[in-house]
């Protein structure tokens, strides 16, 4: 789906390191948070559409490996809440229906949150 390979080549694996350590500590990171933990640029466009991209790519690659969305760690930082993108991107793989309530949008987060927790609980990866 990303349309950035050059922005997903430096930063795929960093970022998805990011959240996996996350994971297991069973918390969150915003936006700009897991920006500067990785050396990005903190800007709206960075924030907004490079990084929404990356998340989307890490999501994709997790499901074909039958794992839950990584990026429902990522919210923002004023409500720790998660963006649009996360509900965008579920939709775009088949994981939540088109024009669910903001409610039901919620529900998805807060159960795909429990299986990222209980899955990087439990799952220890192989060093290459």
């Amino acid at each position: 789906m990303n349309k950035y390979p050059a922005f997903r080549q430096k930063y795929y694996c960093a970022v998805r390191d990011v959240l996996v350590h996350v994971a297991r500590e069973q918390s969150r990171i915003s936006y700009k948070e897991l920006a500067q933990k990785v050396g990005m640029p903190v800007n709206t466009y960075t924030l907004t559409t490079l990084l929404g991209e990356l998340l989307c790519d890490i999501n994709e690659d997790e499901q074909k490996e039958k794992r839950p969305m990584l990026s429902v760690l990522v919210v923002r930082s004023a409500d720790r809440l998660p963006g649009i993108g996360i509900f965008d991107c579920a939709e775009y793989l088949g994981l939540l229906p088109a024009n669910t309530t903001e409610d039901d949008e919620l529900v998805f987060w807060a159960r795909e949150k429990k299986r990222v927790y209980k899955t990087w609980s439990q799952v220890t990866e192989r060093k290459s």
